[in-house]
């Protein structure tokens, strides 16, 4: 390891140092295809329509939940930062901007700052690549080498970045490209969890990994809510179902949503076995992870992606990170950008994992031009665990998980009765977890 130096160097420094060592200049790349074909009526744009997001567990909680297992650092099996300038095609620098986000988390969560900052500089290549250059500028780099030795910062900046890109994406039309990208981090994750259980195996790493059926039936669920005709996504979707396959003869964590209460938090499932995986299951994992692992750092497949179109709108990401971020805290918020545009009348929903042990705050942030917003938490069988209009406080709500159960809120705008005037305004519905 080499020693690490404690001033300051300029962020245009910093980005000279750790460059060379994700290659050099980018080779041409292919060229992404974009319809614009938008119908704006009035009609479509206050129809009453049902939003509905998939809440993909962020890399930075999975090296959270691997480090509270256990599991040991090991820098041989993440992507090799040289292979940056390999990936040309748009698809595969999403997958692979995914999978270097992860080895990110995983590196920083381990506070292997030296390596973070070589991650951060390959991430940063892909992102301006994929056009996302306002996520890793230079003052982000330059806040990164400020707060090196201040690992907890480190994270939350890490993690807002994500979330910029992310964003981003998805508020450009891009939100497939934002699906590969997540996809991209999920594998590298399970992968990274698989291939530390090969030698630092313990019950506790078994049980994050089994855990991961329920992020990867959302993860599926993603994938396919993109109808366009792109043959990356189409070979991510198989890949997850051969996955999903290999997860069917898991036993699901326990379920259920008792509600109980522990020094003032409030807890949310419990009773019943844990998720495990037999030694059959988990070689099956972990050799099927590592193939489709191996196909998306490598550069077999250059295809162009079709973007899906939705309808640009900053205004709703920067008001989501400048009101909705700060009040996460003492949480730290998942990557994830659930937010959207609602009128009256309109609904969103966001499915979700809680993973046992863990403690969260759900919040539910909205415009004040939308009046008052109503939204629920509900367990898998829609047995309502708080609810905005009975309970207090109104915009969050804090929860311990006894046991791994997969949740979702729901959010809905009441109508405006007969008036003509139609007021849309941003609906954020954040995640947040604590370490």
């Amino acid at each position: 390891m080499i020693a690490m130096r404690t001033n300051l160097w300029p962020a245009y420094l910093v980005v000279a140092a750790f460059l060379p060592a994700c290659g050099g200049a980018p080779p041409a790349q292919d060229t992404l295809n974009v319809d614009n074909g938008l119908d704006t009526t009035k009609d479509e744009q206050i129809a009453k329509t049902k939003k509905i997001f998939y809440n993909i567990p962020s890399p930075m909680e999975t090296a959270a939940l691997l480090k509270k297992a256990g599991a040991e650092y090991n820098s041989k099996i993440l992507n090799d930062v040289k292979n940056v300038d390999k990936y040309t095609a748009a698809s595969q620098q999403a997958l692979n901007l995914g999978v270097y986000g992860a080895d990110l988390s995983y590196a920083s969560v381990f506070n292997h700052t030296q390596e973070s900052m070589f991650y951060t500089s390959c991430s940063r290549k892909l992102a301006d690549r994929l056009g996302v250059m306002s996520a890793f500028n230079d003052s982000t780099l330059e806040l990164m080498q400020a707060k090196m030795n201040d690992r907890d910062a480190l994270l939350d900046i890490i993690s807002e970045t994500y979330w910029n890109v992310d964003a981003y994406l998805k508020e450009n039309g891009r939100d497939n490209i934002s699906a590969l990208m997540i996809a991209g981090g999920w594998v590298e994750g399970l992968y990274i969890a698989t291939q530390v259980s090969a030698t630092n195996d313990s019950p506790e790493l078994r049980q994050r990994i089994a855990e991961q059926k329920l992020s990867l039936n959302d993860l599926i669920a993603l994938l396919g809510s993109y109808e366009v005709a792109d043959a990356r996504l189409t070979a991510v979707m198989a890949d997850m179902k051969a996955l999903q396959a290999l997860f069917a003869g898991v036993a699901d964590p326990a379920s259920g949503s008792t509600v109980t209460e522990e020094n003032g938090v409030t807890v949310v499932g419990g009773g019943g076995a844990v998720a495990t995986l037999t030694d059959a299951q988990l070689t099956a994992i972990r050799d099927k992870a590592a193939a489709i692992r191996k196909i998306l750092v490598k550069t077999l497949l250059a295809a162009a992606l079709l973007l899906s179109a939705t309808v640009a709108n900053a205004q709703c990401r920067s008001f989501a990170k400048n009101k909705c971020v700060p009040e996460l805290a003492p949480f730290k918020f998942n990557e994830s950008f659930n937010a959207a545009q609602l009128a009256p009348g309109e609904e969103a929903e966001v499915n979700l994992t809680f993973y046992s042990g863990q403690e969260y705050r759900v919040m539910v942030c909205t415009h004040p031009i939308l009046g008052e917003v109503n939204w629920k938490l509900m367990d898998e069988n829609n047995k309502i665990v708080f609810e905005s209009l009975a309970d207090e406080p109104k915009h969050h709500f804090d929860l311990k998980a006894a046991s791994t159960v997969p949740m979702k809120v729901v959010v809905w705008v009441p109508g405006t009765g007969k008036s003509d005037m139609v007021h849309v305004g941003c609906v954020a519905i954040m995640v947040g977890f604590k370490e």
